[in-house]
Parts: C-alpha cells; sequence; structure tokens
C-alpha cells in the first residue's frame, strides 16, 4: 500500500492538484539524475577502456564484436531504471532500447579499419556516441509518460500531502527512488565493464597469435575461449572486489 499523510485533513487530499504537481516534479527531478549517473557510467567506462586499450603492445589486425556489450548496456539500463511500469513499457517495448543502441553505434563504426587497437577506440567512440542518442531519446518517452505514472499512483492514495518528507516516500513507492551511484552507476558500468573485458581477451587473443608466442599455438590463443574466461573471471572478481574488479581484472588478464 502506498504511504498515507494523516495531516490531510480535507476530503481525500489535502490539495490534489499541488500534491500531483508536487509529486511529478520530483519523479522528474530524479530521472534526470538518473539518466546523469548512467550516461557518467558510459564515460567512466570509456575513459578507462581507452587507457586499457593502449596496453596492448601489438597493432595487427583483429576482429571485435560490441554486440554482447550493447546488449549488456541496454539489459543493465532496463533493471536499473526508475521502476515504474510505465518506465519498462517505454524501454523494453516502446522505443526498443537496444535497436536505438545497434543503430548508432553501426552508424559510428567504418568497415575499412582492421588493426584491433583502431577497431577498439572507434567501438568505444561509437558505443559513447549511441548510448547518448539512445538513452535521451527513450527518456524522452518515458518523461511523456510521468504524468500517467503519477497520477496512476495517487489512484491508491487516500489522504496525501505536500509536504517534502511525504512527496519523497510517495514517490519512492511508485519505483521511482532516488538515484545514487551504488543503484543507477554501478550496475550499468559493470555491465559495460563484464563484456569489454571479454572483447578485450579476445582482441588480446587474436593479437598474440599474430605475434606468435613461444611454446604456444592457436589453440592457446584461442579467441573465443578467451572471451568466455574473461567474462566468467571478471564477475567473479566482482563479487569479490566490487569496483576495485575493474582494474584488477586486466592484471590477472595481462596487462
Amino acid at each position: 500500500m502506498p504511504p498515507q499523510d494523516a495531516r490531510a485533513t480535507s476530503g481525500p487530499y489535502y490539495n490534489e492538484p499541488e500534491v500531483q504537481h508536487a509529486l511529478l516534479l520530483l519523479a522528474r527531478d530524479r530521472v534526470q539524475v538518473w539518466l546523469t549517473l548512467v550516461l557518467d557510467a558510459v564515460s567512466e567506462f570509456e575513459t578507462a577502456a581507452r587507457q586499457h586499450v593502449e596496453q596492448l603492445e601489438s597493432n595487427h589486425d583483429a576482429e571485435v564484436d560490441f554486440a554482447g556489450v550493447l546488449s549488456a548496456l541496454a539489459s543493465a539500463v532496463t533493471t536499473v531504471v526508475p521502476g515504474t511500469k510505465e518506465a519498462v513499457d517505454v524501454l523494453s517495448q516502446g522505443v526498443a532500447l537496444i535497436d536505438l543502441l545497434e543503430h548508432g553505434y553501426n552508424a559510428g563504426v567504418a568497415t575499412t579499419l582492421a588493426q584491433g587497437k583502431a577497431k577498439l577506440h572507434q567501438s568505444l567512440t561509437a558505443l559513447s556516441q549511441s548510448a547518448r542518442y539512445a538513452l535521451t531519446t527513450a527518456l524522452d518517452g518515458y518523461e511523456q509518460r510521468l504524468e500517467e505514472a503519477v497520477n496512476n499512483a495517487l489512484t491508491y492514495v487516500d489522504s496525501a500531502s505536500t509536504d517534502p518528507a511525504y512527496i519523497r516516500a510517495l514517490c519512492d513507492w511508485m519505483g521511482v527512488v532516488e538515484p545514487n551511484r551504488g543503484n543507477s552507476l554501478e550496475p550499468v558500468r559493470q555491465a559495460l565493464e563484464n563484456q569489454f573485458f571479454g572483447v578485450y581477451e579476445s582482441v588480446r587473443a587474436q593479437l598474440l597469435q599474430a605475434t606468435g608466442v613461444a611454446g604456444w599455438d592457436d589453440g592457446d590463443m584461442n579467441p573465443n575461449q578467451w572471451e568466455h574466461d574473461a567474462i566468467q573471471r571478471e564477475r567473479e572478481l566482482y563479487r569479490e572486489e566490487g569496483e576495485q574488479a575493474w582494474g584488477d581484472a586486466y592484471k590477472e588478464g595481462g596487462e
């Protein structure tokens, strides 16, 4: 049941239009803060990823597949978006976030590049640009439906007021909780870090195959196996270390 405010003594609402307005303003503010945190997650990830790419010692040709990174981003965003039914509907059905991400990413990736490091850098640029476009587009659709979400929430309330503490509690009950690093930025960045580390290790295996490693054959540097193992290893390390895993995974991977 939603929170009630016993101080609302005049009719079913203290002042229904004022309550509606206050709740809508707070919900919109929280959604905008959430969007900023998610975009910060993408920016932080991109900066760190570029530093790791520069640690690769050779620049031979390699295949780079970012499909898993894009999918992980779409899934993470849908999971942590401020949780009203309207938000989930918009992001998972109405706007098709993954389609927006893939469209923007593909438009930013040239097919003429062949070298692994250059491809990784270009893919990071395309990911960042497509994320900003896709998320702002998706959230435009969500914000247009926030008023609907607020109206739906108020149908369950018998007594309400514009007291800030009460409005915050009602907004929390709607599912539009106050965004912070832990519930918004970190899950999105971890999704990106996890899948990108797999891509990175796949490219590293291909580069090592091109240069050769004494005592190893190509089977010891299987890109698909390295990618699979890297994703599992980073995920386990994150469970143990939290954010520190975003750097430590690369140390274990050979940087």
